[in-house]
């Protein structure tokens, strides 16, 4: 590419950066500005963490509220911007979220997504993805970590006391080093140190960030240390799946969009074979146990750490007792599926036609589907199975916590009292959950992003090939089944059902969604248009929803019987 048209690219990729570093901080500061300026007084949760860290900022580090629950970290950070500005009210702790979330985003514009397992050999060539100037970065990923911030129950949050946006700070600063780190091969003890350093910063905010900062790198790298070769072919059976992956390491993956429901289980036949066969060639178990030895001892750490203290929580253990909540892997597809509207909506409707697969009209409507491809629809057996299941699920292991139903003040208050009216409506959410799943499991199979090459830009009569989108090779079958495995483990143990929660499993989903229009034919080349159309999309629903909850936060407040004159107010 000439130098002429190199310029011209930087150019045109700066606008987007510019409009970006100008919209965030204006909205983050209108948000934080009309909180200031209404809710003087620390409201819910900030009354422990504001009394905490102000006993801190005066000196008195032993003092500890026994109804805090999770680690000091973001209280260390505050004691260290009290340290630089002098202040530790209200409006300056605050501001140390508004400051995080900004620095999210410059996160999310230098850090690569989540590595796939199939990818995991090819380390290398993720490097250049941090390493990138500002002004060379592509619109679209500019445009998406925009979006990221912009996602309502973790903007929210940018303008109160919590520890949810500090904490996902810590964990995309830990994802960034894991990256960087191992591009450049197995670690040096030196970096595996800082591993080990940063791991324990980020789960000194929220403990629940072990799933993401220890068993999310093992289970990757792992994965990627265990294979030889990858194949995305359908096999004839799963004999042929074994025997390939014990014969010569190689791993069955698939692209999403070129999956079906068999896939999954003979890619986790595949991987459970390449397990036994690393334990059979003591080599191999070797190499994995140098690539991830720094998080198994995070994880060994956090263990102890849960031993000693009797719990994972730090104060109030009557009320959050670790438990096995399954259906909180029901709620995460109608979360994602919700929140990421812009992007998930051409799958809803074909997530509810494939709940309804074994009726006749199903075959009917099949051909006027816009995402139409080989055995589109599961079998009616796997549909009545999966209907089985989660029916059982809803049955026998629905759990409403107390809080859940004495607080009226949260959303999710309100979703429970109407779920809860009559025994029969939450078997009726059942076909809710199953299109949700599908149209999120959906757009993380959409093609992956391809650029038109104009014929000033080739060089010397080549085709110049791009790869200046996040991510190009699209999600596969083992990625997803990571990211849902580790997101089960966040959730399923919580008995409380909060928005919060999902924030870092939506966020390890969203890197992942390829830069190509959802719902696009598997024969449709796409282009810069078509994806920038679904993005800006993605922005206004936010901005709406963000809109909405603030409107109602700010204007909508109420007061309790039980504490006349104090106002109460509707949130995440």
């Amino acid at each position: 590419m000439s130098e002429k048209n190199h310029e011209g690219r930087v150019a045109h990729n700066s606008v987007p950066l510019v409009l970006s570093l100008i919209t965030l901080p204006v909205t983050i500061g209108i948000w934080f500005n009309a909180v200031s300026s209404q809710v003087r007084e620390p409201y819910l949760d900030e009354v422990f963490h504001v009394g905490q860290v102000q006993q801190y900022c005066r000196g008195n580090y032993w003092h500890w509220d026994p109804k805090i629950t999770t680690p000091p970290g973001l209280y260390i950070l505050s004691v260290l911007f009290y340290k630089i500005t002098g202040r530790c009210d209200l409006d300056a702790l605050r501001f140390v979220n508004a400051l995080s979330l900004f620095a999210i985003f410059f996160f999310l514009l230098h850090t690569a997504p989540p590595v796939s397992p199939r990818s995991a050999k090819q380390l290398p060539s993720q490097k250049s993805t941090p390493l990138l100037p500002l002004a060379t970065l592509c619109p679209q990923q500019i445009h998406s970590a925009l979006n990221v911030c912009l996602f309502p129950p973790l903007f929210f949050f940018c303008a109160l006391y919590y520890t949810d946006v500090a904490s996902t700070l810590s964990v995309l600063f830990f994802t960034r080093h894991l990256l960087e780190n191992n591009s450049r091969g197995p670690s040096s003890f030196f970096q595996a140190c800082i591993s080990i350093v940063l791991a324990i910063i980020s789960l000194s905010f929220r403990q629940t960030n072990i799933f993401w900062v220890g068993i999310f790198p093992i289970v990757l790298l792992a994965l990627g240390a265990l294979h030889q070769d990858v194949q995305s072919e359908r096999p004839p059976d799963g004999k042929s799946v074994v025997l390939q992956a014990w014969g010569d390491a190689t791993l069955y993956d698939p692209q999403m969009r070129d999956s079906i429901l068999d896939d999954f289980w003979l890619t986790c036949i595949s991987t459970v074979t390449l397990a036994l066969r690393a334990l059979y060639f003591p080599r191999t178990l070797l190499k994995v146990v140098r690539l991830v030895w720094p998080y198994l001892l995070v994880v060994g750490l956090f263990v102890s750490f849960v031993l000693w203290n009797g719990g994972v929580v730090l104060g109030d253990k009557s009320n959050h007792v670790a438990t096995i909540h399954l259906p909180q892997m029901l709620y995460i597809w109608a979360y994602t599926s919700f929140f990421s509207f812009g992007l998930t909506y051409p799958f809803v409707a074909q997530g509810l036609l494939s709940v309804f697969a074994s009726l006749p009209i199903a075959a009917i409507l099949e051909p006027l589907l816009i995402f139409s491809r080989r055995k589109f629809l599961p079998r009616s057996a796997v549909v009545i199975g999966f209907v089985a299941v989660i029916a059982v699920t809803v049955k026998f292991n629905t759990i409403v916590h107390p809080f859940t139903l004495a607080d009226n003040r949260h959303f999710t208050f309100y979703v429970f009292r109407y779920l809860l009216l009559h025994p029969a409506i939450k078997y009726l959410a059942i076909p809710i959950y199953m299109s949700c799943a599908w149209s999120v499991l959906q757009t993380l199979g959409a093609p992956a992003q391809l650029f038109e090459i104009k014929e000033d830009e080739k060089d010397d009569g080549q085709l110049l090939r791009l790869n200046d989108a996040p991510f190009g090779e699209g999600c596969t079958i083992s990625f997803v089944m990571v990211w849902i495995g580790v997101s089960a483990l966040q959730l399923i143990t919580a008995p409380l059902v909060e928005p919060r929660y999902f924030i870092l499993p939506w966020i390890m989903w969203r890197l992942r969604v390829p830069q190509a229009q959802p719902g696009a034919s598997l024969m449709a080349r796409p282009t810069h248009k078509n994806w920038k159309q679904w993005l800006y999309l993605e922005t206004l629903w936010f901005i709406i929803i963000n809109t909405g909850v603030g409107y109602v936060f700010l204007n909508w407040g109420f007061e309790w019987p039980s504490e006349p004159g104090k106002t109460q107010r509707f949130m995440w």
